[in-house]
Parts: structure tokens; C-alpha cells; sequence
């Protein structure tokens, strides 16, 4: 029975393949049973002439108009023959003349039936008719007609085309013309044609109408049907006679409706989804081999078995539910699982569509496996859960900023570090979050555009201000972030070192001879910068950037500063340089200047002798509040001998005395250097080993080390 059932479906298909080409032929078709006279086919145009639902009923009573089989039927020739039958009839219960061609082909379901196609050639009966009547009516309606017509000797010269033919070809032949065949006939063709017309001549029968390729004037090749018949003269053929139709654009469209079927074939038998039509009983009727591999079947094992059979018992629901919205004429999705031939279920997404198909109701369904996809995406859900909570309790903050700088992204850590909720961090740079001195933003974006643009970058400080007016160091380890070898923003570890910092900066009191405290002033009363210079270089000596203000050549504090520094010349003949000329620009430049910068001023005689002691000591006052502010040390050298002891006395109040630190009084020195060899270390951020200080020290590693009362191993 599913043998029967499948020869069923495909017979079916093939029926509707048949009759889509069929019904766009311009002639007239049916087709009937030989053996109960019953139409199993018709076209439309011959419906359309006969105003009869054709199908099942007996060709002689509705095309013939008689109550039994016709007295000239071919049905018996044809059988007998298996060969094309040509003839012509004048059917008068229709009151139209035809030219038959009857064969006999195999039907869909394997039996034999009879093809019958008709060509109306009333008007050329009726042209025969008119000739014995009137030439001149003859001549007028051959002018008129509707398809090319031709007349031709037994030389082979055409002597006379109408109208229409000569639209077929372009020609226009004038009285007395003649043309050769072989000036209208393509080349390729032209062997066949004189064939034909021999065949014709003597009386045997050939194809009719004959498939010739006609060259137009343009050159263009033209596709036409010619019927040619004889024209006798005393029992002798003196010449021929046919007509024309140009078919040119039905075979293209015969053509192109072939390409596209081939090419829809191709489709459905090379896509790697799945496609498959059931009916209304849902049966398969059609499943391509890509549902085969999906699943591990032989799809033509499938034909006219049941659809769903296969699903996981617990997507029956969701399935259901998308039939019947398919059957309600809507499209529909649902998602399932379906066992293989090896036993193990794949998920699919099948999408529905609701089609005709033989006059008859039909679901077409689009196939796409998407199990490796399901578990991709499960795993990629676990990987951003882990990433978001990795993200989110990194005990750093972190930031993401896009390439405008604007914070797109942060965690729990980066709310806590700048005191600000999610709403307020998000869509802002990070120095409206915090502020920053000028020169720490113009490094800071300096850093940012350079990652962009392809440097690394491991890490590097700042100081900020927080909306709560705390300040904090922060170290920052900028990562650029990719899609698809497209930069999208930078990823920013910002990490809060304030408390390392501040032990730092203990360390560095600790390694100081002086007691130099940050946010201060100090001025050391010297004939010569003696003091000063020496505090100026211990600050150097623990690792504080310093810059030196002087009047003084640079190579005169060279020979007794061993380290970097920066230095600024005051001179007022250097307008153009790095000179400066009135105390204010020395507060400019300081203000500019990174938080936690060591400085050394020693012009301020020169200050005094040019401004006058009220605007230096306004300078002085105004450094006052400035290094409050970043946290620097600046040393003032003065001789005393320049000014007045009110005015000294002035300059001392907004100042604090250089002094000798206590801590370090009682260490040796050997000790000293080991300590500031190591705090430089920790400054780069390297906790050195003991192998590293016995090799800076050549010494080898002790069984012990005592520290004094109060201090702790450093690194």
C-alpha cells in the first residue's frame, strides 16, 4: 500500500508539473483515456471555446457533440502505430476546422493515453473556400490574417509573404520578387527544410508544424512554427503554400520556466536546510536530501509516511500548536527535537508555510539543525555569566571606555572607588567622574589615543580628586577591546594605591636625613643654597620627580645633583624660552606641574630686587595654598642679609624650618643605602630578592636579618 501511495504522490507531481507547461501552450490540448473515452486533461483555451468543465467526461459527446465514439477516431491507428497521427476535421459542433496531431504517451500513473493537440485552421479552410469563391476576397484576408503566410515554387523561390510574414522576417518584398529559402531559413535549419519539402512533394507525411529558426533583417533569429502544404496542378506539385507563427517568445518562456525548474531543483537538492512538503493528512509528499543528512534517512524512504513521528514526546505541544497555525493560513515556527537514524535527538527549528499544490491544501517546511548552535549559545551564556561575574567582583575597578573616552561599562569596585552611583559613571570620561590636574588629563589622554593606535601599554599613575573631595592614586592598565579586528573601546584595571603610596611616602621619610613633609614650604636661610640643595637632593634620592628654579647655569647643579631633574631658568632676557620673568609665571608653571613634585627655588633675591619684597612674599603665600593643594615640597633658598628682619619674619610665618630627621639618626649608613636601593626598587614596583640585593651589594644572604625597634622588612 505505500508502494501504491508514493506512485500516487509522484504521479501527482509530475501531473502538476505537466499541466503548468501545458496550459501556457497556445494550441489547443486534452488528453484522453483510449480506452474509456474519458478527458483526463484539457488546457484552458480549449475550456475556453467548448464553456465545459472538460475533466471525466467523454471526449465525443463535448467535442464532437455525440452520443457515442466518433466514426473517424485514431485511437486504433495511433495504438497500433504508437506513431503521430496528422489530420484535419472540420468539427461542426464546435463550427471550427482543426489540424490534428494525435500520439499516444504514457500518463503519471503508467497507462497509456491519447494527446491530442489542435491547431484552428478555419481561417485557412475558409481561405480554400474564398479562393474558389472570389481571389480578391482571398488576397485581402491572407493580408489581413492574423500569422505569416507564404507561397513558394518547387525552385524554392518565395514569390509572395504577407503582412505578417513580413514582420516575421523584416523583409518587404516589392512586385516581381522573389527570395531564396536560404536568404529566410537559419543555416542550421535550412538541410532539414529541404528535406521536408521533398517528403512534402511526394506526398509523404512529415511533422507538422515544423520548428524552423528564420533570420531576421536585424539579425536577430527568430523561433517559428511553419505549416507547409502542397499546391497541385494537374495531379503535379507546382509549388507550396504554408503559414507562420513567430514562437520566439514562448520558446523563451518555455526556456526560462525550464531554467527556472532546474535551477529550483538545484535549490532543493543543494541547500543544507531541510525542505519538505506534507499534505493535509500529513503525509510527506516531497523531502530533499539535506532533511536526509540531518537526520541520518533516506528521505525517499520517507515519501507518503506520516510527519512527526520521530519528535521528542515532550515537544508534542509547541508542535501542535504550530500546525494549527500554519492550518489557519498563517505562517508559523517552532523549535524541536527530532531522533536520528543513530538514536540521538537534534534540536530544529522548523519554519511553516501554508501552499496549494495540486488544487489541494499543503504545509511547506524550511529545516535549519541548530543543535551545535544551541550549545554554542548555552556556552556562551555560561561564558558571559562567568565573565559578568568575574567583572563585576574583580577586586579592581574596572572601566570600559569607548573610543570618545565616554565610560560605557564599570563594575561594583569602580561605584565604591569615585563614591558615584552606575547612573552617574555611565556616559562620562573619567575626569568628570574625578578630577584631575591638567597635566595628569593630558597624559592620561595621551596614554589613550596611544593605545588606540596600536602601543602597549602596561600601566601608569594618577592622582585624582573624588567628588568627596578625597584624593586617591590610582594605577591604570589599559586593554584594547576588539570585534572582529574592529576596535570598539578600551578596557581600563584602575587600581587604588593610595595606601601604598602613602607608605611610600612614609618609607620616603623614613630613608630621608630631613624631616620634609608633602604640602609644605621650607626655607632654608643660606649665604649660598647649602642646605636647601643638600634636601633638595634627598628628596631626588628617594625617588620624588623634582624640578630646580634657579638663576644659575644647569651644569653648575649638575656636578651636584647625580640624578634627573627638571630645570627652569629665570632670566628676563629669555622671553622666548624656558626663562620666566615675574613671580607670577613662577606660580603658573608650578601650578602646572604633576601632584607630589619636589622643587627648589633659589632666585628669590632676584625676585626681590626686581618685583620688591610685597609682590615676592604674595608669590610665596600663593605657592603656600598651591602645594597644599598637590601635595608637593618645595624649598625655598635665602640669604637673610637681603631684606629686613619684619619682612624675614613675614616669609617664616607662611614657611617651616628644614630640620634633621630623628628616624634615622641611629641608622648606619650601609643600612640607609640598602633601604634606598630598595624603595627605588618598589618604586618600579619590584619586590627584590635577597639574590638581587647580594648581587647590587656583592654580599651573600644572611642566616637572619634584625631590623631595629619599629621597622619592618621593606620588599
Amino acid at each position: 500500500m505505500a508502494k501504491s501511495e508514493k506512485i500516487k504522490q509522484d504521479g501527482n507531481i509530475q501531473y502538476e508539473s505537466m499541466k503548468t507547461i501545458l496550459e501556457k501552450f497556445p494550441e489547443y490540448i486534452y488528453i484522453s483515456d483510449p480506452t474509456t473515452y474519458e478527458i483526463v486533461f484539457a488546457n484552458q483555451k480549449l475550456k475556453d471555446i467548448t464553456g465545459n468543465n472538460l475533466l471525466g467526461k467523454k471526449c465525443y459527446k463535448v467535442l464532437q457533440g455525440k452520443t457515442k465514439p466518433c466514426d473517424f477516431c485514431t485511437n486504433d491507428l495511433i495504438l497500433k502505430t504508437k506513431l503521430p497521427h496528422v489530420w484535419d476535421h472540420e468539427n461542426t459542433h464546435l463550427g471550427r476546422h482543426f489540424l490534428h496531431t494525435d500520439q499516444i504517451i504514457e500518463w503519471p500513473d503508467g497507462r497509456e493515453v491519447r494527446f491530442e493537440t489542435a491547431i484552428d485552421i478555419t481561417d485557412q479552410k475558409k481561405i480554400e473556400k474564398i479562393l474558389k469563391e472570389s481571389e480578391d476576397r482571398y488576397w485581402s484576408f491572407i493580408e489581413t490574417a492574423s500569422y505569416g503566410f507564404f507561397i513558394m515554387d518547387v525552385k524554392e523561390q518565395i514569390t509572395y509573404v504577407n503582412n505578417q510574414a513580413s514582420e516575421i522576417c523584416g523583409l518587404k518584398m516589392a512586385d516581381g520578387e522573389v527570395l531564396q529559402i536560404s536568404d529566410l531559413i537559419y543555416k542550421d535549419d535550412l538541410e532539414r527544410a529541404r528535406k521536408s519539402l521533398e517528403l512534402i512533394a511526394s506526398g509523404t507525411n512529415v511533422e507538422r508544424p515544423g520548428i524552423y529558426r528564420l533570420k531576421h533583417v536585424n539579425g536577430d533569429i527568430r523561433t517559428t512554427e511553419i505549416n507547409t502544404m502542397p499546391i497541385y496542378k494537374d495531379n503535379l506539385v507546382i509549388g507550396f503554400h504554408g503559414t507562420v507563427v513567430d514562437i520566439t517568445l514562448r520558446v523563451k518562456s518555455q526556456d526560462l520556466l525550464k531554467e527556472k525548474t532546474e535551477f529550483l531543483d538545484a535549490v532543493i537538492n543543494n541547500t543544507t536546510d531541510g525542505i519538505f512538503v506534507i499534505n493535509e493528512d500529513f503525509n510527506y509528499v516531497l523531502i530533499n536530501p539535506a532533511s536526509g543528512r540531518i537526520l541520518g534517512h533516506n528521505p525517499e524512504e520517507w515519501i507518503g509516511k506520516k510527519a512527526g513521528t520521530h519528535k521528542h514526546p515532550d515537544d508534542e505541544k509547541s508542535s501542535m500548536e504550530a500546525i494549527m497555525k500554519v492550518m489557519n493560513g498563517e505562517p508559523a515556527s517552532s523549535e524541536m527535537r527530532v531522533k536520528s537514524l543513530d538514536g540521538t535527538y537534534h534540536l530544529l527549528d522548523i519554519r511553516y508555510n501554508p501552499m496549494m499544490l495540486n488544487e489541494e491544501f499543503h504545509i511547506l517546511g524550511m529545516v535549519t539543525d541548530i543543535t551545535e548552535k544551541k550549545k554554542a549559545q548555552t556556552e556562551l551564556k555560561k561564558s558571559e555569566e562567568k565573565f559578568r561575574n568575574l567583572f563585576e567582583y574583580f577586586p579592581d575597578s574596572i572601566v570600559i571606555l569607548n573610543t570618545e573616552g565616554l565610560i560605557i561599562e564599570c563594575n561594583t569596585v569602580t561605584m565604591k572607588l569615585f563614591r558615584q552611583e552606575k547612573d552617574n559613571i555611565l556616559g562620562q570620561t573619567l575626569d568628570q567622574i574625578c578630577i584631575m590636574d591638567k597635566i595628569d588629563l593630558d597624559y592620561f589622554n595621551q596614554v589613550i589615543n596611544s593605545v588606540i593606535n596600536g602601543s602597549r601599554v602596561e600601566r601608569f599613575e594618577l592622582v585624582c580628586t573624588c567628588e568627596d573631595g578625597t584624593d586617591k592614586w590610582l594605577e591604570l592598565s589599559p586593554i584594547i577591546q576588539k570585534s572582529q579586528d574592529s576596535i570598539y573601546g578600551i578596557q581600563l584595571i584602575i587600581k587604588d594605591i593610595t595606601k601604598r603610596k602613602r607608605k611610600e611616602v612614609e618609607m620616603k621619610k623614613k630613608l630621608m636625613r630631613f624631616e620634609l613633609e608633602e604640602g609644605n614650604l621650607y626655607l632654608a636661610k643660606e649665604t649660598r643654597p647649602m642646605q636647601s640643595l643638600e634636601a633638595f637632593r634627598e628628596l631626588l634620592t628617594v625617588g620624588y620627580p623634582g624640578t630646580l628654579i634657579t638663576r644659575e647655569s644647569k651644569k653648575d647643579y649638575d656636578r651636584k645633583l647625580d640624578f634627573m631633574f627638571r630645570y627652569i631658568k629665570v632670566s628676563e632676557s629669555n622671553l622666548l624660552g624656558s626663562g620666566i620673568t615675574s613671580p607670577e609665571s613662577i606660580t603658573e608653571i608650578i601650578s602646572e606641574m604633576p601632584r607630589g613634585e619636589a622643587i627648589m627655588i633659589d632666585c628669590l633675591e632676584y625676585c626681590i630686587s626686581r618685583i620688591g619684597i610685597q609682590k615676592t612674599l604674595k608669590m610665596i603665600q600663593d605657592l603656600r595654598d598651591l602645594v597644599i593643594d598637590k601635595h608637593m615640597i618645595v624649598i625655598l633658598s635665602l640669604d637673610p642679609i637681603v631684606i629686613d628682619e619684619k619682612e624675614l619674619k613675614l616669609i617664616e610665618l607662611e614657611t617651616r624650618t628644614i630640620l634633621h630627621s630623628e628616624s634615622l639618626i641611629k641608622l648606619p649608613e650601609k643600612l640607609l643605602e640598602t633601604l634606598r636601593y630598595i624603595g627605588s626598587l618598589n618604586k618600579d614596583g619590584v619586590r627584590p630578592s635577597y639574590s638581587d640585593l647580594g648581587s647590587h651589594f656583592d654580599i651573600s644572604k644572611p642566616y637572619s636579618v634584625n631590623f631595629p625597634l619599629g621597622m619592618k622588612p621593606i620588599g
